[in-house]
């Protein structure tokens, strides 16, 4: 009965969540006429914005979901990491310090349909263009991995789906490409980092087809003054250029872009007032977990309703989940949890950073059982940022609940642990090191 269940409430998500991500595709910056070489520039500009955006959200969850037992989070975040989201917990530091101590250490894996979208197409999932047209399917994420029970070294398994059914922070909506349109206004206004930019390109494709063996139809070329005279102005020219660009040739551009974007970008007030801005938009998520345990521990399913705003720089988190414990030894229980959170940087706003700021999480829920004693939790949670190493945190977070889950008296717990996201530490390192040829 219980697989059966399991079976028909994912195969409900499935149906609600592919159609919007296979229907649904992202608005580009490219024009619809031919270009010359500085609309190009602005256009990949815009892409390389529009993704740097989303990137770098300090909101995306990457450890464990809040209904797993040693999870540091009392509340569900709405969005998951574009790739892949790697979550453990260290230490439980409410565990015996002798006897049947746990040597387990709670894992779980987070990755977006999108990930596995970019595995089998081939794809490079970092690329501005292909990130900002598949943002629908980075809506939709999966959770796999297990939990350990307090003193045990039992893995029990946690399985999950989340979609972000409503994306306040969508850049097509038109309000956020109002905002995206203030700060490209922004760097155009900044004419000597564009300057700088365009320069650099320029330079790229001159040497990039003078290495060449056949140069595109038309155009013969001896010196720079020359390119720059009879090609860059010419869209014509231009669009037979950029047609001929290979993707690890049109990658070394964006690199070039992303060299020097943070430089003029990341200290405009418009780019902090705009990305801001598209950070405070609502989002909603559906998320279906499930808990399997062993023993005559009750299986666990949930499903959770999650609500994000942000809030200036500050952000607050609502969950609403309904509960089903199926118990193999006496009768079924059903329930609810509400939970609240709110999330506080501690550091300067960062708006185009890999790297999230220290943060400080605010928690509570309340649980209410059919059979069962209310149980109420709080939460301090401080959310540590590896330094030099974007994407990579270290949760610590001190708990205290009038009673646990299967025990009926106060607790006090104390959990540290490490998350990862691939994309965050990818992207930057990618940035930072990559070679331009």
């Amino acid at each position: 009965m219980k697989t059966r269940v399991f079976v028909h409430i994912i195969l409900l998500l499935s149906i609600l969540c592919l159609p919007t991500i296979v229907c649904a595709q992202e608005k580009v910056c490219k024009p619809p006429n031919a270009r010359n070489l500085t609309d190009y520039i602005e256009e990949r500009i815009c892409e390389n914005l529009k993704g740097r955006v989303d990137q770098t959200d300090p909101t995306k969850q990457a450890d464990a979901p809040a209904a797993a037992e040693n999870s540091t989070s009392l509340v569900e975040r709405s969005s998951a990491p574009d790739l892949l989201g790697f979550g453990l917990d260290f230490l439980n530091l409410s565990d015996s310090a002798a006897g049947d101590k746990k040597s387990a250490t709670p894992k779980t894996l987070t990755f977006s349909a999108y990930a596995l979208k970019s595995a089998l197409s081939s794809q490079d999932p970092l690329d501005p263009e292909i990130y900002n047209k598949n943002r629908k399917w980075r809506s939709v994420s999966f959770t796999l991995g297990y939990e350990v029970p307090e003193n045990t070294n039992t893995r029990e398994p946690v399985i999950g789906i989340k979609w972000l059914a409503h994306n306040g922070r969508d850049l097509a909506n038109k309000n956020n490409q109002d905002e995206l349109a203030n700060i490209q206004q922004a760097l155009d206004d900044s004419a000597i980092g564009f300057s700088v930019i365009r320069g650099e390109v320029r330079l790229y494709l001159f040497d990039l087809l003078q290495k060449r063996d056949k140069l595109p139809d038309g155009i013969t070329l001896t010196t720079l003054n020359e390119f720059n005279k009879h090609v860059v102005v010419d869209a014509t020219k231009v669009e037979s250029i950029l047609s001929s660009l290979s993707a690890d040739e049109v990658k070394n551009i964006d690199a070039i872009i992303s060299k020097h974007i943070s430089a003029f970008a990341t200290l405009d007030t418009k780019t902090k007032n705009a990305v801001n801005a598209i950070r405070t938009r609502p989002q909603f998520a559906l998320e279906f977990i499930t808990k399997q345990r062993k023993g005559t521990r009750p299986d666990e399913y949930s499903g959770v309703l999650t609500f994000d705003k942000g809030m200036g720089t500050s952000s607050i988190t609502l969950n609403g989940s309904f509960i089903f414990n199926n118990n193999r030894t006496g009768r079924d229980s059903r329930g609810g949890k509400f939970s609240a959170g709110f999330h506080l940087p501690l550091q300067a706003f960062k708006p185009l950073g890999y790297s999230d700021p220290l943060q400080l999480s605010l928690e509570a829920d309340a649980t209410g059982m059919t059979g069962m004693t209310p149980m109420y939790r709080a939460q301090a949670k401080l959310t540590v940022p590896i330094p030099k190493l974007p994407g990579m945190e270290i949760p610590i977070s001190i708990s205290v609940a009038n009673r646990t889950e299967f025990v009926k008296e106060k607790e006090v717990k104390g959990k540290f642990g490490f998350t990862f996201d691939l994309s965050k530490t990818w992207k930057a390192f990618r940035d930072a090191f990559q070679r331009i040829e």
